[in-house]
């Protein structure tokens, strides 16, 4: 099995253009931004998390043209490993967005599961780092042959954040929770990388996370990005 770099710098190898993941970033956190302006029924934080995803993910797709991309987007993206003993598909997932760019004969991907986050009816912040969330990156059930991906929280509203957030890192760098996600400590010696590596502006803070018990599969670096419907 082959030891691993550090991954803050070994992600930005992958990207030939190194601007490019910034302004996939942009591209999304204006264009969520333009959809919450357009106040329509169906994107609303009351609407379910599959229809916004999947709205999202379609008006992607629709628009990107115009930001000028090396790539494209897509959604509820199926994933699996073939097991060839079996001769069955295992590990079954979908992906909710991704971006992806072909160079030369490489496909490189950006993959974002996005996360509905909210306090009541019922606090389901756990929802986030859980099998349902982060852990699907670490398994490599999510971005097995990529080293960089992104969790976006989606939430009310901005004003709520400060009632959100700093629960969601407490747990996230509790002891369990970190053996569980493998992390790793960066700078500092700290499990939460703040401000990102990866986008200070638009992204909240890195989580970095080892996967070398995972036979050919590289760490991986979570960027953390978090939507608002209102202020």
């Amino acid at each position: 099995m082959r030891k691993l770099k550090k991954l803050t710098s070994e992600w930005k190898a992958v990207w030939p253009d190194k601007n490019e993941v910034a302004h996939v970033l942009k591209f999304m956190h204006s264009h969520w931004y333009e959809l919450v302006r357009a106040d329509m029924p169906g994107f609303q934080a009351s609407n379910y998390e599959h229809d916004l995803t999947s709205y999202f993910g379609q008006s992607l797709r629709d628009t990107s043209e115009s930001a000028k991309l090396l790539g494209q987007f897509n959604y509820e993206n199926p994933t699996g490993k073939t097991d060839k003993v079996l001769g069955k598909l295992v590990n079954r997932g979908r992906n909710d967005i991704i971006y992806f760019t072909v160079i030369g004969e490489k496909r490189i991907e950006l993959i974002f599961e996005f996360k509905r986050l909210k306090l009541k009816p019922r606090d389901n912040r756990q929802e986030y780092y859980n099998e349902n969330g982060m852990q699907r990156f670490v398994t490599g059930k999510y971005a097995n042959r990529h080293h960089l991906a992104f969790m976006v929280g989606m939430i009310e509203k901005r004003s709520l954040q400060d009632d959100i957030l700093p629960g969601l890192k407490r747990a996230i760098v509790s002891d369990h929770v970190t053996s569980e996600l493998h992390m790793k400590k960066g700078l500092g010696g700290r499990y939460i990388q703040e401000p990102s590596q990866i986008h200070q502006e638009l992204i909240s803070f890195d989580t970095e996370h080892s996967r070398v018990l995972l036979d050919d599969v590289p760490n991986i670096v979570l960027g953390h990005m978090f939507l608002f419907h209102g202020a």
